[in-house]
C-alpha cells in the first residue's frame, strides 16, 4: 500500500536459492575453484564463503506478520531487488530503497566482480 515501509534483513550469505547463478558466474563464466581464496573473500576460499550457514528469518519476520503489520513479502534471488521486490506491488506502487543501508557481504561483492 501507498506508505507502506520496506524492511530489509540483511542475508547471511548465498542462499540456496542463489546457487544457479552462482554456478553460472564462477564455474561456466570463469574458471573459478573452490578452493581459490581470492583477495576479496578475506582469507576465506570461495567454497567456505558459499557455504555459509543460511539465516532462517522466522523469528525476525512472525511476530510483525502476527500483528498484521506485514503487507507482503518477497524472498530476494538470482534477480535481485530489480527482479523480486516489485512482485510485491499493485500497478502504480513503487519502492524507495537507500543503498548502503546494510552492508554487503565479501561473497556478494566478488561475486559482482
Amino acid at each position: 500500500q501507498a506508505g507502506d515501509v520496506l524492511l530489509g534483513l540483511a542475508s547471511s550469505g548465498v542462499h540456496s536459492n542463489g546457487f544457479s547463478l552462482v554456478r553460472k558466474i564462477l564455474f561456466k563464466d570463469h574458471d573459478v575453484k573452490l578452493t581459490d581464496k581470492p583477495a576479496e573473500l578475506k582469507g576465506k576460499s570461495v567454497g567456505e564463503s558459499l557455504l555459509a550457514a543460511t539465516r532462517i528469518y522466522i523469528k525476525s519476520v512472525l511476530p510483525l506478520i502476527k500483528q498484521g503489520l506485514v503487507h507482503g513479502v518477497a524472498h530476494i534471488t538470482g534477480g535481485g531487488l530489480i527482479e523480486n521486490v516489485p512482485r510485491m506491488f499493485n500497478d502504480g506502487l513503487r519502492a524507495e530503497i537507500a543503498a548502503g543501508s546494510w552492508e554487503v557481504l565479501d561473497i556478494f561483492n566478488y561475486l559482482k566482480q
